[in-house]
C-alpha cells in the first residue's frame, strides 16, 4: 500500500512513543536557533514499528497504552518535527556560526522541565 504523506501537520498536542521519544512544541528551548544551543536528540530508529505500543509522559510514573496505528502516527509526528527543527537549526548554524556552532544532538524534550 502506498499512501501520500500529509500536506499539513498540526502540532496540537504532545506526542510520545515508548519511554523517551517525545515532542512538545512548548518545550522547545527559546534559544534553540542559536550558535550555542545543541540540536534535538533523535529518536530510536524503530519507533513506529509496533514495538512500543505505549508512551510514558515526562515526569509521570505511568505508561499509557495505545494501538499500533496510534504508535505509527505519534512516531511520524515526533520524527518529522525533530527532523525539521534540526534541519532548520543546521541551516542557521551553517550560515551564521562558523566553527563555533554546537552540532551535538543532545537536547531531550522529554527531560526538560515543564
Amino acid at each position: 500500500d502506498v499512501h501520500p504523506l500529509p500536506s499539513v501537520l498540526h502540532y496540537c498536542h504532545r506526542y510520545g512513543v515508548g519511554d523517551r521519544a517525545f515532542f512538545a512544541k512548548k518545550k522547545l528551548p527559546k534559544n534553540f536557533f542559536s550558535c550555542d544551543s545543541p540540536l534535538l536528540e533523535e529518536p530510536a530508529m524503530d519507533i513506529g514499528s509496533g514495538k512500543y505500543l505505549y508512551k510514558k509522559p515526562p515526569f509521570l510514573d505511568k505508561k499509557m497504552s495505545f494501538s499500533a496505528v496510534v504508535e505509527k502516527r505519534e512516531a511520524f509526528m515526533i520524527c518529522g518535527s525533530i527532523g525539521f527543527l534540526n534541519e532548520a537549526s543546521l541551516y542557521y548554524k551553517n550560515r551564521h556560526c562558523g566553527d563555533e556552532a554546537n552540532m551535538k544532538k543532545e537536547i531531550s524534550l522529554h527531560d526538560l522541565p515543564e
